[in-house]
């Protein structure tokens, strides 16, 4: 199990990088910072680990926003009242089950004696 979400994990991240390298437009540009750094002596990393980083916060302002949204709000807000309530109504049954668990014990006590 441990190793498909390994190769998961390895074809997420790959297909990222190929959609951000051989993507039109911005990919374009990528790769030509990427050849500048590599002909400056570097490895083209820090050209991808910047665009990557800018990724990542382009995601979480989006997130943000989309969290903050007030029809998001309200959807959040049934959900958890919905959950509050299966809980409790799961409560009550767990609860009439160890009551009606005990009563039984309790009844085949009573007869063996």
């Amino acid at each position: 199990m441990a190793r498909k979400k390994g190769g998961l994990l390895f074809g997420i991240i790959m297909g990222t990088l190929m959609g951000v390298l051989f993507a039109p437009g911005k990919g374009k540009e990528l790769r030509s910072r990427i050849v500048k750094e590599i002909d400056d002596g570097g490895l083209g990393t820090k050209a991808l680990g910047n665009d990557f980083k800018m990724m990542g916060r382009d995601i979480a302002d989006t997130a943000q926003d989309v969290y903050e949204d007030p029809r998001v709000q309200g959807g959040v807000k049934k959900g958890r009242k919905s959950i509050k309530q299966m809980f409790g109504e799961l409560r009550k049954r767990f609860t009439g089950l160890i009551s009606s668990s005990k009563k039984t014990n309790d009844e085949k006590g009573s007869a063996k004696k």
